[in-house]
């Protein structure tokens, strides 16, 4: 083998060395930041639960509005329209107004 040739395959031997120690390490990182991933998703998952019962909550206490309206609706009191009373007479200083 000549000189140089032995010196590419000593360099390229170095080359692979160097980037199996990067991969390594960038492979601690990526199981590190998958370890973190998991524990991230399951605080993400347990805030939405909490969020959906917020709204369910919301959902049941409006819903529960439309039925407490303090009785029947007024839709049929106009029967009752025509039995207003005289308005009331304003005074000021006793002196009757209008």
């Amino acid at each position: 083998m000549t000189p140089k040739l032995a010196g590419l395959a000593s360099s390229l031997a170095t080359l692979r060395h160097s980037l199996e120690g990067q991969a390594a390490d960038l492979m601690s990182r990526a199981d590190a930041v998958n370890a973190r991933i998991a524990t991230a998703m399951t605080k993400a998952k347990a805030q939405m639960a909490v969020t959906e019962q917020a709204a369910t909550d919301i959902e049941e206490f409006a819903n529960s509005l439309e039925g407490a309206n303090g009785g029947p609706s007024l839709s049929d009191s106009s029967g009752t329209s025509g039995q207003s009373q005289e308005p009331e007479r304003l005074s000021v200083n006793g002196v009757a107004q209008g």
